[in-house]
């Protein structure tokens, strides 16, 4: 073992000089791990706390949005039944917005509801830029969903995209969609005599009936 008489002075003033010295780095190390752990705490709790003032901000816009939607909904629930000029491509209609919000969830709806803000013609009616050949037959359907109407076998496909295009395809026709198109007519070239003549309109007539009628479940 070492003696304590071997031991100079000198050596154990540098022993507990080196002993301050790696209490004096651990302790600065410990300084900056706190330092560090509080920023880091700091920053956690600041990014927590932003993180509650957007959502509390996206809830206070949300709140106004429904407040503005409600509104707006009780309007056009007082004026329901208000009568509606309607200008569809140079053609002029007038119903109930009632009538052309009678099925939730279609195109036409969303229109007269109140919540797309529509064009205006020089006279104030409300402008919708389609053709307006079609318009007629489905404001009656809207009218009367029972009824039954009958339809050129050339306009078939156009009256479908426009049906399509106001969003009334599953109303119209069903969960099914559009109805099939009609078989071709069997080609000839001799004139058709009386009967077949009457076979032919009647296949036609029957085919382009359509039963435009709303199925409740």
């Amino acid at each position: 073992g070492i003696n304590a008489e071997d031991i100079s002075e000198d050596q154990v003033v540098m022993a507990v000089s080196q002993a301050i010295s790696s209490l004096e780095m651990w302790q600065k190390q410990l300084q900056t791990m706190e330092k560090a752990i509080k920023s880091n705490a700091e920053k956690t709790v600041r990014d927590k706390i932003e993180e509650l003032r957007l959502k509390e901000l996206a809830l206070e816009q949300r709140e106004h949005a429904l407040l503005d939607e409600k509104k707006m909904m009780q309007s056009v629930i007082g004026r329901i039944d208000e009568v509606v000029d309607v200008n569809v491509g140079g053609g002029k209609f007038t119903t109930a917005r009632s009538t052309l919000c009678r099925f939730e969830g279609t195109k036409l709806e969303a229109m007269f509801s109140g919540r797309w803000k529509m064009a205006l013609d020089r006279e104030g009616r409300v402008f919708i830029d389609r053709d307006p050949k079609f318009f007629g037959t489905i404001l009656n359907f809207l009218r009367d969903p029972e009824a039954h109407f009958e339809l050129a076998v050339e306009d078939r496909e156009a009256f479908q995209r426009e049906v399509d295009w106001y969003g009334l395809t599953h109303v119209m026709f069903g969960p099914g969609g559009p109805a099939p198109p009609l078989p071709a007519l069997p080609s000839t070239t001799e004139a058709p005599n009386e009967a077949m003549r009457e076979n032919m309109l009647a296949q036609i007539r029957n085919g382009v009936r359509l039963s435009m009628t709303r199925r409740h479940r």
